[in-house]
Parts: C-alpha cells; structure tokens; sequence
C-alpha cells in the first residue's frame, strides 16, 4: 500500500482492543472492503486481509481511505489533542489502557463522535495558525457578550460574505461550536515584583467558533468512464474561520485574502453580535534579533525547557551600485546563510567564525533566525524539540504548535528580549 501511508500506519498502529474501531471505521470509508474482512482472526491475519483487499479495491476507495485517514494523523498531534478537549465535559476519552495513543484517541473520536472530530478539526486550524501572519488579525471588539447564534443571525452572517465576495448566499453555509480554551496570563500583583518572580497561571476562557464555508469557481477534471474520455465538473469550497472571545472581547479571523479580514470581522460583528465597529486591528507584535548577532545564553528562567541551540541565521548586507548607464544609485543586498546541525556541538557563532571567517555579526542585518527549543519528557508528553523560526519582517511561524507550545515559546521570547512589542 505504497501510495496509501497514513492508511498503512493506521493499521500497523492498531491493537486487537482497538480493532473494532478500525472496523468501524473502514466501513464508513467502503462498506463492501470492509466486509470481505474476517475480522475475528488474530491481528497480523487482519493486517494481511486489510492489505490484500486494498491492493484490489478501486481507485477511488482508496482515495477516502487515505485521505480520513490523514486526517486522523493530523489530529492525532498536540494541536489536534487540544482542540478536541476543548470542548471540555462534551467528551470524554477512555483511559490508556483502552486507547494506547493518541492515533487511536483519534481514531475513536471519528468514529464514535464525527460532529466533535470536525469541529475539533475546525479548532486545530485556529490553534495552529493563531498569530501567523499571513492568514491571521484579531480585531477589538466588545467584551462580555454572551452570543445567542440563531439560523436568522447566521443566514445574515452569509449574506455580508455573499456581498463581500461577489456571490450568492445560497453558495455559502455557516456553522458554529463553543469550546474552552486554556490560556496564560501574567500574575503581576505586585507591581515593584523582580521581572523573574512573575509567574503565570492558566485560566479557561470560552470561545465562540465559527465557519464560513464558500464556494470557489468551479474547476474539471477528465476520467475515463467505460473506456471514454469524459470531463468532470466541480465547485470546490474554501473556509473563513473566526472566533470571539467574551473575556476580552477580542474578534479573531483566519483567511487568506488579507485585505478582506477587516471586512469580515465588521460583517461579523453586525450579523452575529449586533454591534457596528470600527474594526481595529490588534497590532501585530514585532521581534528585536540584534541579540542574535554575538554569542548569546537563553536562560530557563524556571520554565520547563532543556538545552536552546540556535541553528540558523541569515545576515543580510546592503550595498550601493550604479544600475547599467545610469548614475542614480540603487540598493542591492547580498544574503548568507549559516546553518549547524543539532548533533554538531558546536554554535552558530562558532560555525560563522569556523565556515566563513566571521567572528562579529554587527556589520550585518539579521533577517531569519531557528531555534530549537528542548522540552522533557512530562507525563504522557513525549521529549521532543520545539523549532522557532523567526523572520523579518514575517514574524514568528507557529509550525503546528499546541496553543500550550505557542504560550511557552511566546514567554521565553519574552524572557531573552525577542519579542519587543505586541
């Protein structure tokens, strides 16, 4: 099953407990497959049978196989774990003996809750890209609105959109869920308090989720039917999401058309809250590298973090030159890359000095640096590393963090000076 590898890691991931999920779900993917199966013998047969059906089943079964399939895998990462239990007290996992990991936690979710898995996945999206510039602003808003989403408000909601973006209203469908999140603030209760006795608590807060869903201009495909050639046509959706929180009132938008976020936070604000604002952008925050350019420590300041090693910085350099005949001068910059690998043992600093024959990077502008942040091993919590990536002036990459993982990496930038405002 070479062209079906999340598919082929479901399988090889489940235990005899877990199988009657994987049962369950095959049959949702294509009844017919998973009934050829005997599902009652030992748990390496069943693999074999899975794999022997899959080698024959059509084109298109195989296409919903793998494409669910990673959709689990996706789910199944920090991200996704946290998103599905935002929704707090609506579900429940079973404890590890019955599910032994996250894949299968997912693989559960799906099928014995499809409504929550969507939603969460709805979530995930909004965990991962909160703050990433290119699909994201946050807005100010109102705070302590308790929303009452009724079919009329949200059949409003798609007429803006409709307006908007040049299309019908019927071409547009709007859902919504409420989840909890987790998030930090700074307990600061006294204000003379050292910068390094200031601690950070996590507080719930609710948030209202919502999805518009609308329709792109239509594409076609070709495919052969009975021996001839015919063309196909579709019309493909793609998706607004957007979030109020009632705690601080701010209104969040995740899109790809940027200039358009400002529009829709307004039409938001309109159909489903009642309120004409002005729409404010929340400024996005900024990040000072100069400390980059000599060696630097990055304390843990009692955080749970390992070793930080920096293992890329990219240095700029402008010059002046004469373009062709004409005598106006015009900038140029020139680019370096200075990379170490983490099992190197060596710094970045060090790699400058050794690679090139730079021991001082103050000539230079630093445009892009990575980090790679080491987090221990803490309960079900795997050890891993946290890569940072930072760009001028992009900002910082999220890089399918956890929201957990997004707060740490933003209060350890906090703490070494990066971050210089938000």
């Amino acid at each position: 099953m070479k062209d079906m590898e999340n598919f082929t890691r479901l399988v090889q991931k489940t235990k005899k407990n877990t199988l009657p999920l994987l049962q369950k779900f095959m049959a949702g993917c294509d009844a017919v497959s998973a009934a050829v199966i005997d599902w009652t013998e030992p748990i390496e047969k069943v693999r074999e049978s899975i794999e022997a059906v899959m080698n024959s089943a059509a084109a298109n079964a195989r296409k919903q196989f793998e494409d669910r399939s990673e959709r689990i895998h996706l789910m199944a990462r920090d991200a996704g774990l946290e998103a599905a239990r935002s929704h707090g007290a609506s579900v429940k996992f079973p404890d590890l003996k019955v599910l032994p990991d996250n894949i299968a936690r997912m693989l559960w979710l799906y099928v014995e809750y499809p409504m929550v898995f969507c939603e969460a996945e709805e979530a995930r999206y909004a965990i991962e890209y909160r703050m990433a510039p290119k699909v994201y602003s946050g807005f100010t808003g109102k705070p302590g609105i308790v929303l009452v989403v009724t079919e009329e408000s949200k059949a409003k909601l798609a007429d803006h959109i409709a307006s908007l973006m040049q299309l019908k209203s019927s071409d547009i469908a709007v859902t919504d869920f409420v989840r909890v999140a987790q998030t930090n603030f700074v307990v600061d209760e006294d204000e003379g308090e050292d910068e390094d006795e200031v601690e950070s608590a996590a507080v719930a807060v609710t948030l209202y989720q919502f999805t518009v869903a609308i329709n792109k201009d239509a594409d076609s495909y070709e495919t052969v039917v009975d021996g001839t050639i015919k063309t196909k046509y579709i019309v493909p959706c793609e998706r607004i999401r957007l979030t109020y929180e009632p705690a601080s009132g701010f209104i969040e938008v995740y899109f790809k058309i940027y200039n358009l976020h400002k529009d829709i936070c307004r039409a938001f604000a309109d159909a489903i809250m009642g309120l004409d604002i002005s729409g404010d952008r929340l400024p996005i925050r900024s990040f000072d590298l100069d400390s980059f350019k000599k060696p630097r420590d990055f304390p843990s300041q009692g955080e749970p973090i390992g070793s930080v090693l920096v293992t890329h910085i990219r240095v700029e350099q402008k010059h002046f030159a004469a373009e062709g005949s004409e005598s106006r001068q015009r900038a140029f910059s020139n680019y370096l890359d200075i990379r170490v690998n983490r099992n190197e043992g060596r710094t970045i600093w060090a790699a400058a000095l050794g690679d090139f024959g730079i021991d001082d990077l103050t000539p230079y502008e630093i445009t892009q640096i990575k980090l790679l942040i080491d987090i221990p091993k803490k309960g079900e919590r795997r050890k891993h590393g946290l890569p940072v990536q930072i760009k001028q002036p992009g900002g910082c990459s999220n890089g399918r963090m956890s929201n957990e993982e997004r707060e740490l990496r933003d209060r350890m930038l906090r703490h070494w000076g990066i971050i210089n405002e938000f």
